[in-house]
């Protein structure tokens, strides 16, 4: 279009692979903590229509509504990792590698 910047924002290999987990279990919380109802549904189609772009494509356009899914699962993620996982078990390494991701989905995309 346009008026549009299109422009890339590289990510690497291991950043795909923890998005992809992490919108798996994303997945999971929305089955167990959401009521059924049609955005549900959409919201879960979109996630299998994002993990799969992740586990396909190496590069890809990204709509705006699958970057704000992608943030409300990492928010999520983070919420569930400080509320469940204990201390010593690596969950600061864990939180600050997932809390670095958002802030870089956050400044590279601006969504």
């Amino acid at each position: 279009m346009e008026g549009d910047e299109y422009r890339a924002v590289p990510i690497s290999q291991n950043d795909v692979l923890a998005l992809r987990a992490i919108l798996q279990f994303y997945g999971a919380y929305i089955m167990q903590n959401k009521i059924p109802s049609a955005k549900r549904s959409a919201d879960i189609l979109m996630l299998q229509v994002l993990i799969f772009k992740l586990s396909y494509a190496s590069s890809m356009d990204l709509l705006v509504e699958e970057l704000k899914l992608m943030k409300d699962a990492l928010g999520i993620f983070i919420s569930e990792v400080k509320r469940r996982v204990p201390v010593p078990q690596g969950r600061d390494g864990v939180l600050e590698s997932s809390e670095q991701l958002l802030r870089y989905i956050d400044e590279s995309f601006a969504v």
